[in-house]
């Protein structure tokens, strides 16, 4: 009786995974054809949206942050009036701190 070597791969099972992957390739690339070339959907208007709505212009925004940040930084003002707490220049409070007098 004659007796069959044995084989060290199994050909018809890696055919099959490579078969498989390249299905898969296939399918992925075909839903991201689709995912792709769809019209991305229209804006929300700004009434419809839910809060918190973002800022359409931020430059604007945020060039008026600035504005306002540098102009309490070098002026006088009131933090707290009760408290007697206020607010002085950037460049009086440096002055301050390093002990000369103006």
């Amino acid at each position: 009786m004659a007796e069959r070597a044995q084989e060290d791969v199994n050909v018809r099972a890696v055919a099959l995974v490579a078969a498989g992957l390249v299905a898969m390739v296939a399918a992925v690339m075909v839903v991201l054809a689709f995912a792709v070339s769809s019209p991305p959907p229209p804006p929300l208007p700004r009434e419809g949206a839910p809060e918190p709505r973002l800022e359409a212009d931020l430059t604007f925004t945020l060039e008026a942050l600035r504005a306002t940040e540098r102009e309490q930084l070098h002026s006088y003002g009131w933090i707290d009036r009760e408290a007697g707490v206020v607010r002085i220049p950037l460049d009086r409070a440096r002055a301050l701190m390093l002990g000369e007098t103006r």
